[in-house]
């Protein structure tokens, strides 16, 4: 499989299996390199670093006996074990990119974390900026501490639980977290839909699309939903600083039964859409 272009931002989609996450691993590997990294992906998998056959142990080596697909993004090669389940990256230039794995599942401790990045910093009220602009405008402060997440509203004179406000404000936290702590680099988001209702998502792309411009951040998502599509279709072409920075990938099998990515500029995705073809 080959992924001849990345743009600044990439929304990639596909039937279950075909290898959406391991793109977004692989990358998140490549720039990584170290055991903390493996450990985090294997357990996405529900797999851990045992022996020394593991992943882990392998990251560094330039040759296998066994036999393994190449795969690359732009400069970027890497090379997947028994693809899409385990992943091996090669290559001897890299930087010190941030990168950030944003999963499906979002836990108040990763938000917690990922406050402590944060708050006192001038990336505290960058995060309230985007819950503002995207969820609700009276959000006046955020706390997070011992695993428990508190939000005070303008208007409240107690904080409220972050869990009262919605499933999709802790997704949105969650993802402004991580924009704030991924300036000048990649932000990989696997499931952009999670826990959002479809009425969120154009907020959603607005942001990304505002802030990635803004701090110079390459986003890499993957989706199963439709209203994810379209919405990314509708607000980049609403503004034109935005049409050629996105594309569309679908990942599917060949009728030779290979990996293959198809890639859709905006102008093509809107006459797929036109046509009302499934592209999921």
């Amino acid at each position: 499989m080959d992924i001849k272009k990345l743009k600044q931002i990439n929304l990639i989609a596909g039937r279950n299996g075909v290898g959406k996450t391991a793109v977004l691993e692989a990358i998140f590997l490549y720039f990584k390199r170290n055991e903390t990294a493996t450990s985090f992906i294997l357990n996405q998998r529900g797999h851990s670093l045992s022996n020394q056959t593991d992943l882990g142990n392998l990251i560094h080596k330039e040759d296998l006996t066994t036999k393994v697909e190449v795969v690359g993004i732009n400069d970027w090669k890497w090379k997947l074990k028994t693809a899409p389940r385990a992943l091996l990256i090669q290559k001897s230039d890299f930087n010190k990119t941030p990168v950030y794995y944003s999963t499906s599942t979002v836990n108040f401790q990763s938000i917690e974390d990922l406050w402590k990045q944060t708050v006192l910093t001038s990336k505290e009220e960058e995060v309230l900026d985007i819950l503002r602009f995207s969820v609700r405008d009276d959000i006046a402060r955020i706390s997070a501490v011992g695993g428990n997440v508190l939000v005070k509203l303008e208007k409240n004179s107690q904080p409220v639980h972050l869990s009262a406000l919605g499933d999709g404000v802790t997704r949105i936290l969650y993802l402004a977290l991580s924009l704030v702590n991924t300036k000048d680099g990649i932000l990989l988001i696997d499931e952009i839909e999670t826990h959002l209702h479809y009425t969120v998502i154009q907020k959603l792309w607005q942001m990304l699309f505002k802030y990635g411009k803004e701090w110079n951040i390459q986003i890499v998502a993957t989706t199963h939903s439709d209203d994810v599509i379209r919405q990314l279709f509708y607000v980049a072409s609403a503004n034109s600083e935005y049409r050629d920075m996105a594309q569309f990938i679908r990942l599917q099998l060949s009728r030779q039964g290979q990996h293959e990515a198809l890639l859709y500029p905006i102008d093509d995705l809107e006459k797929m859409l036109q046509l009302e073809l499934e592209i999921r």
